[in-house]
């Protein structure tokens, strides 16, 4: 019996077909259905797959720098809220130079950006009030 990954196992997708998420159920059967059938894996929703988190930087000397999404939010040390925030943001200009995430929408990260900001106002207050 051939695993998930086209490797000798006795894993199932059958197991993941609960998932509420329809679509990441119909990615990881497309992955699982490509690996096992030697064509490249289609494209999907995810931070590590989506070069919508990645730009590239020209220094004045020329030389270019790929920046990602993720080394922002660690090196500003960004919290969870922040984070979150700050990648809805992200891929939201990302679109509108055109590199948009799969199924991208506007209003959704529009909305993820205000719940998070709601969020950070939440802390900061309490932080206010704590004398933190």
């Amino acid at each position: 019996m051939r695993g998930s990954l086209g490797m000798p196992g006795t894993y199932k997708i059958e197991p993941w077909r609960d998932i509420s998420n329809t679509a990441l159920l119909n990615d990881l059967e497309a992955m699982v259905n490509a690996v096992e059938s030697n064509k490249p894996l289609p494209p999907v929703n995810g931070g590590d797959n989506g070069n919508y988190y990645d730009i590239t930087l020209s220094n004045k000397d020329g030389q270019e720098i790929v920046v990602r999404c993720l080394d922002v939010i660690e090196y500003l040390k960004m919290t969870f809220p922040e984070g979150e925030a700050f990648k809805a943001l992200w891929r939201k200009s990302a679109a509108r130079l055109g590199n948009a995430k799969k199924d991208h929408d506007p209003l959704y990260d529009a909305k993820k950006v205000r719940f998070y900001g709601e969020s950070i106002e939440r802390m900061a207050l309490k932080e206010a009030n704590e004398g933190v």
